[in-house]
């Protein structure tokens, strides 16, 4: 049994709970009317003096749903996706909602890849978010058993909704992530094959030949991150072995050696809205610095 107290509390406790919830989705939503509209709907559900409290949520809540998957989900970036097919046969045109959450959380990106190489599994949470708005359609038309409601029943549902639109929106975050994490974990590939294959010519100037020993990576940032490209900044130390002279004067001993230490810094770009459905590096830029050498 609950004391006066520690009802009190319980309800603070469940408001604290709703108010990060609500934050949490507030923060992904489009500023103006999208999080006008999502306040306009916990407004109504926490108005308990209007009967139609429920009934304004669903129909904001689904509105505002649909608002946010045509935002992240167009309809011609949808269609032109490697692994859209048409559910339509009739109108091959026609994407549907599951198409859309799809593309919202994943983009380009093949499933196997997705799964595989990202190790994201959304088809559960996918869902979930079909199940509430399938629910939140039902409680847009007013009837007796969708009016009247019982104050506990409304605040279960709403909490429920904003938990799996919630869930919804930080799939979509935790797909951002791994694509960074994938980019970076390609970055060892592309500074082998700049260092190793490639000629550098601020260090091929610098002595008869080179030859890179070792690299290392002290940093590797983010620039920027939108719906197609992501682009890091990578920062490191790379050891050169510098050769003055020839092989022949290297015998004579008339050459000599030098190792040397310089700083790096490369940019990356990689695509993920390709034909190919992955993540891959498609740009980079090198700059190392040589100043040192020269006094």
């Amino acid at each position: 049994m609950l004391y006066s107290g520690d009802a009190v509390l319980v309800i603070y406790i469940l408001r604290v709970m709703d108010a990060k919830l609500e934050n949490a989705i507030l923060r992904h939503l489009a500023s103006g009317f999208e999080q006008d509209l999502f306040k306009a709907a916990i407004a109504n559900v926490d108005d308990e003096k209007n009967q139609l409290r429920l009934n304004n949520f669903a129909y904001s809540m689904r509105e505002l749903i649909r608002t946010v998957l045509e935002r992240l989900a167009p309809d011609e970036d949808v269609i032109n996706a490697p692994w859209f097919k048409p559910n339509d046969k009739l109108h091959p045109e026609k994407v549907t909602r599951s198409q859309r959450i799809k593309y919202a959380i994943q983009g380009w990106l093949s499933d196997e890849y997705v799964k595989r190489q990202l190790d994201v599994e959304h088809d559960s949470s996918d869902k979930d978010l079909r199940d509430s708005i399938d629910i939140l359609s039902k409680y847009t038309h007013v009837a007796p058993k969708t009016f009247y409601v019982k104050s506990q029943e409304i605040k279960e549902m709403a909490l429920d909704v904003l938990d799996q639109v919630q869930l919804f929106l930080s799939t979509i975050d935790v797909v951002r992530v791994q694509v960074r994490n994938a980019v970076a974990e390609s970055i060892d590939e592309e500074m082998i094959e700049e260092f190793y294959i490639n000629t550098q010519n601020d260090l091929d100037i610098l002595s008869t030949h080179y030859e890179v020993e070792s690299y290392i990576l002290t940093s590797i940032e983010t620039l920027n991150q939108d719906d197609e490209e992501v682009v890091l900044r990578v920062h490191g130390q790379i050891n050169v072995r510098h050769q003055y002279g020839s092989a022949g004067d290297m015998r004579r001993g008339d050459g000599y050696e030098m190792n040397m230490s310089y700083p790096f810094s490369s940019t990356l770009t990689a695509s993920y809205k390709n034909p190919e459905g992955d993540v891959h590096i498609i740009d980079r830029t090198m700059n190392i610095d040589t100043s040192d050498s020269w006094g």
